[in-house]
């Protein structure tokens, strides 16, 4: 009898260092799998996290400039507004002060839009040459993108402040483009 409990007890034994075994290798190929990304920083938090951090740290900055450069163009946006309901009123005289007060604040979206390449400057600065996750990289392109529409803001004015009324629309539309990139940068950066 002990004989047949002491086959009995190699067999499962053995079975049970097989089980083991195999679990064992199941949970390593597991983990193989798990750890196997492919060669992209997508999904890969560890390659990106020391850039998205400085690329947070910045953010407050690029926020502000943006949100200065939204402002003066709103305020340039409402002299072209003005501007163009004189024109079409025959008020020249209003139009033309409305217009000055364009070409003030097209000075302060000059100013802006410098600010806000200085802060994504500062921002790139500070990221230096360290990966950014995904997120990141959208939001960059939403403040680069805010820095082209800006660069079209001087040649909308010009067109409202070519003193007829169909320039003064168009330069509007340019203008009211303009703002809509801002806005569509200013959510995505939140």
């Amino acid at each position: 009898m002990s004989r047949a409990r002491s086959g009995t007890t190699r067999v499962l034994h053995g079975l049970g260092w097989i089980v083991a075994t195999v679990l064992i290798a199941v949970g390593g190929a597991g983990l193989v799998v798990t750890i196997d990304h492919p060669a992209t920083g997508i999904g890969r938090p560890e390659l990106t996290a020391r850039g998205d951090a400085a690329f947070a740290a910045a953010m407050p900055a690029v926020r502000d400039a943006l949100a200065r450069l939204g402002s003066a163009a709103d305020e340039l946006s409402e002299a072209g507004r003005e501007a163009a309901s004189a024109l079409r009123a025959g008020d020249t005289s209003a139009a033309r002060a409305h217009i000055a007060d364009g070409e003030g604040t097209l000075a302060l979206v000059t100013v802006a839009a410098d600010d806000l390449a200085a802060a994504r400057d500062e921002l790139m600065r500070r990221v230096g040459d360290a990966r950014l996750g995904a997120r990141a990289q959208e939001r960059l392109a939403s403040v680069q993108a805010s820095l082209d529409a800006a660069a079209q803001l001087p040649d909308a004015w010009g067109g409202v402040a070519g003193s007829t009324e169909p320039a003064a629309t168009e330069g509007l539309i340019g203008i009211e483009r303009v703002r809509g990139t801002l806005s569509e940068a200013t959510a995505a950066l939140d």
